[in-house]
């Protein structure tokens, strides 16, 4: 096939050894004094890769593929290659990456390589199960998920799912609102899909219905230039909305959550941009 850098798709045109165990990506073309990068494989079968790679430290844009190494075994590293990743695969909530901070009966858990966001169930389903992040990020950040809404007992039919960035970490005490962050979430009952900064609505999808009980990839991006916090919504990677905002939060953690079902979540990553950047490889 044609290789499609702009779009970070790769043919390996038959040369790969033990897909994708072989792939590794370096800083040069000399793979004995290449510095080697690092890479998270987020899905592979035998003919395709998606693998994230984490660009250099000097934001260089060009980056080396090697393969060929038969006797390679496979290379993926989240923790290495984001600012924050979990694949929350050890059954309990990593108390090293995350805080519960919900309130009475809701709560958060982790089971079957799946974080679980339990609201406290009920028709009015007035308290959410919020993760929130250890540590604080800067403003240029993309907040990245695989997400869906599941009904538990009790809980309302239906369910939002919910990613905040520079959060202050708290929400209030009558529906668990958070009301200090960028919020993106998706309402498929409403439908609502929107960016808020907790107190007002910045940009407002409700034409369209966006599915959330089946797996989607959610991601919400901030870029900070000037002043100015430039924010974009995507759904399966596809651009949904984007907003302005002047707002300038000093506390910024990021946060998962969700309303009136639970929200199950396959992966949670976060990462700067440029890097690293998503390459699809092809055998």
């Amino acid at each position: 096939g044609d290789d499609n850098t702009a779009d970070g798709i790769i043919y390996c045109d038959n040369h790969c050894e033990n897909f994708p165990n072989d792939i590794r990506f370096g800083t040069t073309n000399d793979p004995s004094t290449a510095t080697q990068l690092a890479q998270w494989i987020e899905e592979s079968d035998a003919t395709s890769a998606t693998i994230w790679v984490k660009l250099p430290s000097d934001d260089s844009d060009i980056i080396y593929m090697f393969v060929g190494n038969s006797s390679a075994s496979q290379y993926s590293d989240g923790d290495d290659t984001f600012l924050l990743f979990d694949d929350f695969n050890d059954n309990n909530l990593d108390a090293t990456k995350w805080t519960d901070v919900s309130t009475l009966d809701a709560y958060i858990s982790e089971h079957d390589q799946i974080l679980e966001c339990h609201t406290d169930g009920g028709t009015t389903s007035k308290h959410r199960g919020y993760a929130r992040s250890n540590e604080q990020f800067d403003k240029n950040i993309a907040l990245r998920t695989k997400a869906k809404c599941v009904a538990g007992a009790g809980e309302a039919k239906n369910g939002v799912v919910y990613l905040l960035m520079q959060w202050d970490g708290t929400h209030t005490a009558n529906y668990d609102t958070a009301t200090s962050a960028f919020i993106m979430y998706n309402w498929e009952e409403k439908p609502r899909f929107r960016i808020s900064d907790g107190t007002t609505a910045l940009a407002t999808d409700s034409s369209t219905i966006y599915d959330n009980e089946d797996w989607h990839v959610y991601e919400f991006r901030c870029y900070n230039s000037g002043g100015t916090n430039y924010l974009y919504a995507y759904y399966d990677d596809n651009e949904v909305l984007s907003a302005t905002s002047t707002t300038d939060y000093t506390t910024r953690y990021i946060g998962l959550t969700s309303r009136e079902k639970s929200a199950h979540t396959y992966y949670c990553l976060l990462y700067t941009s440029p890097s690293p950047r998503d390459l699809s490889t092809s055998r």
